[in-house]
């Protein structure tokens, strides 16, 4: 008995009479409701897809590159408070072996760091970004690095422009 009331549908909000514009209406939706229905959620998914991939890309740059880039930082600030200048292609060369760089290079411009995504396979997880540069140069002041200026284009990505 309780299935049987489970798969039948109440009509009793429906009257009786057929034909009537009132029965119709019980019936369910019709194909103009339906297919702005259908309009709406693909407006949404138009806008929100893109949306999702750009924010999947700043992940990735953040899980995968940031720690490494994090560790140069440090080892560039301390060779700067221990020998009051930007360290050399050689001395950079030595900060980054205890740096992950499995996904950027990074090369020492005139007082900047040159931080570049090299990604390139297309099966890997920042293929898209290959290529893209972001240039890091200290704020000092006496002898510490109080910050660090970003830009470029990956900055610009990013959303971290600070110049």
């Amino acid at each position: 008995m309780l299935g049987l009331a489970l798969r039948r549908k109440d009509k009793s909000n429906c009257p009786k009479l057929k034909k009537s514009r009132l029965v119709r209406s019980c019936r369910g939706f019709t194909l103009l409701e339906l297919m702005i229905v259908v309009a709406i959620v693909g407006i949404l998914a138009a806008v929100s897809v893109p949306l999702y991939i750009s924010y999947i890309q700043k992940s990735r740059i953040k899980t995968y590159v940031y720690p490494g880039l994090h560790v140069i930082q440090t080892g560039v600030a301390f060779h700067y408070a221990t020998a009051s200048t930007m360290p050399d292609a050689s001395r950079l060369s030595e900060i980054m072996i205890s740096a992950n760089t499995t996904y950027f290079h990074l090369g020492l411009s005139v007082n900047e760091l040159v931080l570049t995504i090299d990604s390139p396979a297309s099966t890997s997880k920042l293929s898209k970004l290959d290529g893209m540069k972001m240039y890091l140069r200290p704020e000092t002041q006496g002898l510490r690095i109080n910050g660090w200026l970003l830009r470029g284009p990956l900055a610009d990505y990013l959303g971290i422009n600070t110049e």
